[in-house]
């Protein structure tokens, strides 16, 4: 084992709570913020590699193991947040239906990018993803999603998700076909302060119309 890395690790133990975090970052973390005062062995682990990077990007200078540690475990623990709110945003409100979870994850200005001519303009914020998820729940009310991947970066949460649902109800202008559909799609949310302050949703409308049997009347109706 290197020794930089031991002398980052003996900075882990030190500093680790009884619970497994710090109490710097667990005081930074109260609130309206989900709670990190304990954190798993892979969590723990996670914010060891990721401190360790830290130090080894500085070039182990003397005196810094301590700020790498503390900058490492703010930086996982606000992944993990984003995380929870990805899950929440694409698997909890568009599964259950539970509006009220768009008022708890959803900036007041939030901003929402379609890639499809299906989904009008509803405007910003929660009253916004709420008619959005509505208007898919409407068409499709038995839909379930299935979260295939959701990475955290920064600011930044990328989730992959797949939808089977049968369409019993009106989607727009189009009505109930009765049949059955598999929607793919990726979402990037923009996270800052707790809050889904933007979202680019990028779906395959197109095979949705196919199979639902109605690509053909929607490019013969926008041709008139």
């Amino acid at each position: 084992m290197k020794p930089q890395e031991t002398r980052v690790e003996s900075t882990v133990r030190r500093q680790l709570g009884p619970g497994g975090a710090t109490r710097e970052s667990s005081a930074s973390n109260s609130g309206s913020k989900p709670s990190h005062k304990t954190a798993s062995p892979e969590l723990q682990a996670r914010i060891a590699e990721r401190a360790y990077n830290l130090y080894e990007k500085r070039g182990h200078q003397a005196g810094h193991d301590l700020e790498d540690w503390l900058q490492a475990e703010r930086e996982v623990l606000q992944q993990e947040e984003a995380k929870q709110i990805g899950r929440l945003y694409r698997q909890e409100l568009w599964n259950t239906g539970n509006l009220e979870i768009a008022d708890r994850i959803c900036g007041s200005g939030a901003v929402f990018h379609n890639n499809d001519s299906l989904t009008p303009d509803f405007g910003r914020g929660p009253s916004a993803l709420k008619q959005i998820v509505t208007m898919y729940r409407t068409a499709f009310p038995d839909a379930q999603v299935k979260v295939e991947d959701l990475v955290a970066e920064g600011d930044k949460v990328v989730i992959r998700w797949t939808s089977r649902g049968t369409n019993k109800g009106n989607l727009g202008t189009i009505g109930p076909t009765g049949k059955s559909a598999t929607m793919t799609g990726t979402d990037i949310l923009r996270i800052t302060g707790g809050k889904i302050q933007e979202v680019c949703i990028n779906w395959d409308s197109l095979g949705l119309l196919q199979q639902l049997g109605v690509a053909q009347l929607r490019s013969q109706a926008a041709a008139r």
